[in-house]
């Protein structure tokens, strides 16, 4: 069909039809080139989305974060050689957003023809997120936090009940849970030093 790229381009420049639409297929493809650039303000919201994700879904890091603490503690206890803490919760923790809420009620009492009275009630609810300024971070009003349903605590306590009571009451007062929910019991010799 086309001997050279000479001939490609005389034709394109003889026909004004293809030569703009070449253009226009060139210009738009810059453009899109130019709009899947990352900017500043992207790559800011998408790192602020990923820690909302990480805040709300993640619920092994909240619990992690927790046996993490709570073994650091444990293992400062006079007694204590060796210890590891396992958290099990209900659910995962949830961000509650603030709310812009407005209700209306409305009431008639109407009489018909018939001498019949009736009541017409109407009500209407909206509720909408507060966002800030920006428009892309939502105000926090709170995390509700799952509910702490068992602590498995296996220590080296060289079987002092003294050092259980110990270990016991200082799980039970940092997470604020009932003692039935928390087990102690005894590490084995040869897995102490893993």
């Amino acid at each position: 069909m086309f001997k050279s790229f000479n001939d490609v381009v005389s034709t394109i420049k003889s026909n004004k039809k293809l030569f703009y639409a070449i253009n226009l297929l060139l210009i738009l493809i810059v453009i899109s080139l130019l709009l899947k650039q990352p900017t500043k303000k992207n790559s800011i919201e998408s790192y602020d989305n990923s820690v909302k994700l990480q805040k709300t879904n993640d619920i092994s890091g909240y619990t992690s974060d927790l046996e993490n603490k709570l073994e650091s503690i444990l293992i400062k206890i006079k007694g204590v050689n060796y210890v590891k803490v396992m958290i099990y919760t209900k659910n995962t923790p949830k961000l509650i957003p603030l709310y812009d809420e407005n209700n209306d009620n409305e009431s008639n009492i109407e009489i018909g023809n018939d001498g019949f009275k009736r009541e017409i009630i109407k009500e209407s609810s909206q509720k909408e997120t507060l966002l800030n300024n920006e428009k892309s971070k939502v105000f926090e009003k709170y995390y509700e936090y799952p509910e702490i349903t068992g602590i498995l605590v296996v220590a080296d306590y060289s079987d002092n009940e003294k050092i259980k009571k110990d270990i016991l009451d200082a799980v039970k007062t940092l997470l604020n849970t009932n003692l039935n929910r928390i087990e102690v019991v005894a590490a084995e010799k040869e897995r102490e030093g893993e």
